[in-house]
């Protein structure tokens, strides 16, 4: 469940700020709690965006009935200038800011270049990957799952956050829909060369593809697009 104060919902509402299918999976599959804010009218933004009153019963107000100007902005600054944010934020908030280095001066000139998502406009079509997402990509625990059923395969990727799953055969063509992901539609042929098992996606992208293979305990992924490489690198769940 997401928890953000009413100016975040009303930036559902901007048009072309974010995708239909991401509110659609963050408030009718995950659910909003929303801070009101002096100012603001969530209620107001609910009836005004038709998909926030599709999933209006995922929606929680929470009215702030004791004033208080505290906000993310005022707390990032503070941190940014070096003065004190106690009794701001938790202790172990406070500790995990400043054992990771974040917010300080240093950080945020090094990511002045960066645009984060939602307030970069999904209309730019060289970006498929909001920054957000990658954000969030980086810090997740990704577990894979490759399944046989007969000449059926079944190749699941599961995190706390989102879950994809491709069912296929080998050396037949079937459809793929990365949705969640980077939301292309793809034609995928699965074959394997040796040991690997490589497939090849065509699509928007160009020269796409993946490849599995294992190397004693370890599951070895790499994932091709456009002349850029993902490596990524199981260890066998030695409890399954």
């Amino acid at each position: 469940m997401l928890l953000c104060g009413a100016d975040v919902l009303e930036s559902f509402g901007i048009p072309k700020l974010w995708k239909n299918e991401d509110i659609g999976e963050i408030v009718g599959r995950y659910g909003v709690v929303c801070i009101t804010r002096s100012g603001g009218d969530p209620q107001k933004f609910i009836n005004q965006s038709d998909d926030l009153w599709k999933y209006r019963k995922n929606i929680h107000v929470v009215h702030e009935w004791v004033s208080n100007d505290i906000s993310a902005t005022h707390v990032r600054r503070a941190l940014r200038r070096g003065r004190s944010v106690r009794y701001l934020l938790p202790d172990s908030v406070i500790h995990y800011i400043q054992e990771h280095s974040l917010y300080s001066a240093e950080s945020e000139q090094k990511n002045a270049h960066v645009i984060l998502a939602p307030y970069q406009r999904y209309s730019d079509a060289s970006t498929s990957i909001s920054v957000y997402l990658r954000k969030i990509a980086l810090k997740l625990k990704l577990r894979k799952v490759i399944e046989q059923q007969g000449d059926q395969y079944i190749i699941k990727t599961l995190s706390t956050f989102k879950n994809y799953t491709i069912t296929f055969k080998i050396g037949q063509e079937f459809e793929e829909f990365t949705k969640g992901l980077d939301n292309r539609h793809m034609k995928s042929t699965a074959t394997w060369q040796g040991n690997k098992l490589l497939c090849e996606q065509t699509g928007e992208k160009k020269n796409r593809s993946w490849i599995h293979w294992v190397e004693g305990d370890k599951l070895h992924l790499e994932l091709y697009c456009e002349g850029e490489v993902c490596k990524q690198v199981y260890r066998k769940n030695v409890n399954e």
